[in-house]
């Protein structure tokens, strides 16, 4: 576990008795990057059956599990959100019974609609999930003068990480996982509603190019000077110049839902 906050800040938690919080908090985070995996789609191809692209990771919404995911991977790559897989501790994949924010175009109107949610059906697999650390979306506004460390979870494609690949021969998928905290800046887009822009210390590695394909879809978490942990949003772009990552707001994300819930 590394820790990535001001001498400064150290103190500020520590004197407000708040160090054993944050321990936990971090530790939290930590347990939940782990169940971030890369996402498997189903071609339908009898000679390429499986491609990998793009980011996944579950989350809580409403008492529900769902999984949480870029909507632009599916619509580039063209296959259907329900050929997406995600395995967990078992060979076995989990199933879904709902997709949300897709339609049969699969058109995404604007930024923060850059969203797709599958909603975990309740099975053996499931139960296990059930055990995890899984965060939650949250609708409460997040302070970002507060915000003392942020945490990223991604697994790029292989054309831009090694580790990540597919062996049809052998039938084996292997992946490779980028992982980051410490960040420069956090701020509003405000040519984009619901969603920050947010510059990290080592956003990317070298074997990116300065192109981290395949991290969209991953969860940004934080702790905030309090001790708190959460989830700020979910990567959907990343721009080479200034070199930061687009997110959707959890808020963003969370109040979508609710008016497609209804």
């Amino acid at each position: 576990m590394q820790l990535d906050i001001t001498q400064s800040k150290k103190e500020q938690i520590i004197r407000n008795g708040l160090f054993l919080q944050f321990y936990n908090s971090v530790s939290n985070i930590e347990k939940a990057l782990m169940l971030t995996k890369g996402v498997i789609w189903e071609t339908g191809d009898s000679v390429f059956p499986y491609q990998l692209a793009g980011t996944i990771a579950p989350i809580c919404f409403q008492d529900d599990f769902y999984l949480l995911t870029a909507k632009h991977v599916a619509v580039n790559i063209g296959i259907h959100p329900s050929n997406s897989m995600y395995c967990f501790q078992t060979k076995d994949a989990l199933s879904y019974d709902e997709i949300l924010n897709w339609t049969g175009d699969g058109k995404i109107s604007e930024k923060r609609n850059d969203f797709l949610l599958l909603k975990v059906k309740k099975d053996a697999v499931f139960d296990l999930l059930a055990k995890e650390d899984v965060f939650s979306l949250s609708s409460n506004v997040v302070n970002l003068d507060q915000i003392i460390d942020v945490y990223i979870r991604g697994c790029p494609c292989p054309i831009n990480f090694k580790g990540t690949e597919i062996d049809f021969e052998l039938n084996k998928i292997s992946q490779q996982c980028f992982r980051t905290n410490g960040f420069l800046n956090i701020k509003r887009a405000d040519e984009y509603d619901g969603c920050y822009w947010l510059k990290m210390k080592n956003p990317v590695t070298k074997d990116f190019s300065n192109d981290p394909q395949g991290m969209s879809g991953s969860l940004v978490y934080y702790i905030d000077d309090a001790a708190n942990a959460d989830i700020l949003g979910m990567i959907i772009e990343y721009n080479r110049f200034t070199q930061e990552y687009l997110l959707i707001s959890s808020q963003s994300i969370y109040h979508s839902c609710v008016e497609l819930k209804q």
